[in-house]
């Protein structure tokens, strides 16, 4: 599995977001800010986990991204989950 960094989570977040807004904070506040906060709805959330499942191969099922309230909480969440195992081949 791939791990991700601080900016690569910030890329993705942004990529989420409408293209008229950007992300108000960055580092240590940006981890600890919640999703709200950042300016994610509901529809942006579920976007932001397809993204995720997308690049990483890592799932999020409904009811662990409704537990997922920071940009530290998916850290968290992807390093302790596996990937699906996608191979070079891929």
């Amino acid at each position: 599995m791939e791990t991700l960094s601080v900016g690569a989570l910030a890329e993705l977040m942004q990529e989420c977001l409408p293209h008229t807004r950007t992300l108000p904070a960055t580092g240590e506040a940006l981890l600890d800010s919640s999703f709200r906060e950042l300016g994610f709805d509901s529809l942006a959330m579920v976007q932001f986990a397809e993204a995720l499942q997308e690049k990483l191969d890592v799932p999020i099922s409904d009811p662990e991204l409704d537990r997922i309230a920071t940009p530290r909480d998916v850290l968290d969440y992807v390093h302790a989950h596996p990937a699906l195992g996608r191979g070079p081949d891929r």
